[in-house]
């Protein structure tokens, strides 16, 4: 069977490399993470509008595999962002995997780390990805999610944060350099608001929410970081399955609040870094626009 060709990620390709990331993620639930099948799949549109966004700020990080027959089976897509070189997707369709696709792939996308100060990737539990992410060079920090239901009368309101705004994205940018060394702002958190996500803003922090699962999480001190993350997960609606991704050791804070909302707390896939990438804490980062 001869090899897919690589090539750049086109506008006619958001909606062929959703698909195949649906496909990949559910492979990849049902294999390492079958406690995430029960909330189920995130809307498409919100995954299409990121990579649509990306195209527009970041075109020579997205690239895609398509087969001889002429159907994608996988996409890369990468951003840097003051100097800070993120990974936001790497998919391969499962019948298509253990063929040095994803190598491939992960290759293209390093090309725009080049000239970066430091490099970040959230990647999943599979044994495969990591690997390739550790031969890339990347340091693995460990980390823990949290998942389930948030239990009744759990959490207190949290009079302090409040529902934000594209005017509240400026204070999302002076947290983000002080914890990530970067900002993500109006290029990228503004995107993630039009496709549908929540801003909750405190005087020093802030956390994104789509739907019932908490997309990131920064401040400028542990206690505020725990206000936003408690104010987001009451958001969530009662009895909803919930995750709280990607909560390594420097972040207790975020332990403490998962653990006082009776969610589960179990092994999930590494933080990934290279050269200079900030504190990281108080920091949950996201998966998309890490």
């Amino acid at each position: 069977m001869a090899a897919p060709r690589v090539r750049p990620m086109g506008r006619g390709d958001v909606e062929a490399a959703g698909e195949v990331a649906r496909v990949a993620f559910a492979d990849l639930d049902r294999r390492v993470r079958p406690w995430r099948e029960a909330s189920g799949p995130p809307p498409r549109t919100h995954g299409m509008t990121v990579r649509a966004h990306l195209l527009d700020t970041d075109p020579e990080g997205q690239w895609v595999a398509e087969a001889p027959d002429g159907a994608l089976v996988g996409a890369a897509c990468a951003l840097v962002r003051e100097g800070l070189w993120g990974l936001s997707l790497l998919v391969i369709d499962p019948a298509w995997q253990d063929r040095g696709l994803g190598r491939d792939l992960l290759a293209r996308a390093l090309g725009t780390l080049a000239g970066a100060r430091g490099g970040i990737v959230v990647a999943s539990a599979d044994p495969r990805a990591i690997r390739a992410y550790a031969r890339a060079g990347f340091a693995l920090v460990p980390t823990l999610a949290a998942t389930g239901v948030v239990r009744a009368g759990a959490l207190a309101p949290v009079p302090s944060v409040r529902e934000g705004t594209r005017d509240d994205l400026a204070l999302t940018e002076r947290v983000d350099r002080r914890v990530r060394g970067a900002a993500r702002g109006h290029r990228d958190l503004g995107a993630s608001m039009e496709s549908g996500s929540r801003l909750l803003v405190a005087d020093r922090g802030y956390a994104l929410v789509f739907g019932a699962k908490v997309v990131t999480v920064a401040a400028e001190d542990p206690p505020t970081a725990a206000e936003v993350l408690r104010a987001a997960l009451l958001t969530v609606p009662p009895g909803t399955p919930t995750e709280v991704p990607w909560m390594t050791a420097a972040n207790p804070w975020a332990v403490e609040v998962a653990v006082a909302a009776g969610l589960d707390l179990r092994p999930a896939g590494p933080i990934c870094t290279r050269g200079a990438v900030g504190p990281l804490a108080p920091y949950l980062p996201s998966g998309a626009v890490l």
